[in-house]
């Protein structure tokens, strides 16, 4: 349930005088297209909640902070098919990488 909702049911209380919590929260846009009809495409907000306990000084005054962070970016998750070529071909380059860094460094290895 908090990964949902991070801070429902959540209580923020500390009992020390001249303290206060600092909350931090990064609003991100989501939008989810499983299907390929508009039912199944949605528009949601994710929220990233972090919070520290802030000491003050005997003469300031503790505030609660809430500083909320909306990134110009948006998630978007899609559920897209790949063949089996698609695999295949990545499957090769990683194989091909691997193998040419193997002989780089066999090489490099045997100059010195």
């Amino acid at each position: 349930y908090h990964l949902t909702n991070p801070m429902d049911t959540r209580e923020f209380f500390h009992g020390d005088f001249h303290h206060a919590y600092h909350h931090y929260i990064q609003v991100v846009p989501t939008r989810y297209n499983i299907g390929s009809y508009w039912r199944d495409r949605m528009k949601t907000y994710q929220l990233v909640h972090s919070h520290h306990l802030q000491a003050y000084q005997v003469w300031e005054p503790p505030a609660a902070i809430f500083a909320f962070d909306i990134p110009p970016v948006a998630v978007v998750v899609e559920n897209v098919e790949k063949k089996w070529y698609d695999f295949a071909t990545g499957l090769l380059g990683v194989l091909g990488g691997a193998f040419a860094m193997a002989r780089f460094g066999n090489d490099a290895w045997a100059r010195l």
